[in-house]
């Protein structure tokens, strides 16, 4: 023992280096140390407030997303990136519980949108053959809205179970908080929801 501690402390660093290589094996190194800057790197950013992680109250966004879904989102208070239809948003409270809302964005600034019994026609005007074509042949426009240049109209995915822009109308790019980057719990439901 007394002579491998000797020869421990004549080594090199890059001796012991490829020592430790050796023992654990090089895809297990890289694997492992690749995993610990990833861990370090989200860390950094959920301790600085870019990213946060938030569970999932409600099943508005069902299918998609669901109700115990574990979620890390990006803040954007001060990102100049743009939002596109289609993105999964936090959207401050419009109610007086607090949380925010996670919903999707179905019209951007400057679009028209047609709601006709809870469908949504997004710079098209439904005409009586396209509301026919739907099942909706004799319906009266419910809603109708041109985003101002600020604004955007979110709505969650379960349409039947979504308190949203079809209760409460647009919001505008300061009431929305946050961007969904990913899903990392449950474990068989992790990745990106489209």
């Amino acid at each position: 023992m007394d002579v491998e501690r000797t020869d421990n402390r004549r080594m090199t660093s890059q001796q012991r280096v490829t020592r430790v290589v050796k023992k654990i094996g090089p895809l297990r190194l890289a694997v492992t140390t690749g995993m610990l800057l990833i861990a370090i790197f989200v860390w950094g950013f959920l301790i600085s407030g870019k990213l946060q992680a938030q569970e999932v109250i409600s099943s508005s966004m069902a299918p998609t997303v669901q109700k115990g879904d574990r979620l890390i989102v990006a803040s954007i208070e001060e990102s100049k990136n743009p939002l596109l239809r289609g993105d999964i948003v936090t959207v401050m409270s419009q109610s007086n519980d607090g949380f925010p809302l996670l919903k999707r964005i179905v019209a951007l600034p400057g679009d028209e949108v047609y709601i006709v019994e809870q469908e949504v026609f997004v710079n098209e005007k439904p005409t009586q053959e396209l509301l026919e074509e739907r099942g909706l042949g004799g319906s009266k426009f419910q809603v109708y809205y041109k985003l101002k240049e600020d604004e955007y109209l979110v709505i969650g995915d379960n349409r039947k179970n979504s308190f949203d822009s079809l209760q409460f109308g647009p919001v505008s790019r300061e009431e929305i908080i946050g961007k969904m980057l990913f899903r990392y719990a449950p474990f068989n439901r992790v990745g990106v929801p489209e």
